[in-house]
């Protein structure tokens, strides 16, 4: 059986990582997926551990990141970071995963597919 892939943005892992949760996330029947430019400046937790704990970093094909270029104009308030993490999403067809209400607002304008969350919404036990 192939696990669901949820897409993640930097707020969601910053809020795992402060509700001490993101050992119990990576432990849920899910493949976590997240843009390269997410993974490599996040501090605390450091990137590198949470590869190891199973988040798969991506890298941008050009025109993704052209797309989110054009889109960080339109949406000004979303970090081109947590853009990044929408188109992401939005190519790969999959749930982007945001506890970022103006980065979901983007997504009902631009993504075919996308749902939001909170850290605390996700069935974790």
């Amino acid at each position: 059986m192939s696990l669901s892939v949820l897409v993640v943005d930097a707020n969601v892992i910053i809020d795992l990582h402060i509700g001490g949760l993101i050992i119990e996330t990576f432990e849920m029947p899910y493949h976590f997926m997240t843009p390269n430019v997410i993974v490599e400046e996040m501090r605390s937790p450091k990137g590198i551990a949470l590869k190891k704990l199973g988040l798969e970093s991506v890298d941008l094909p050009e025109r993704l990141v052209q797309e989110v270029y054009r889109l960080s104009f339109i949406y000004r308030k979303p970090s081109p970071k947590d853009i990044a993490a929408l188109v992401l999403a939005h190519d790969l067809g999959v749930v982007l995963v945001t506890g970022d209400r103006r980065l979901a607002r983007s997504g009902d304008g631009c993504c075919s597919r996308r749902c939001s969350y909170t850290w605390n919404a996700l069935d974790i036990r």
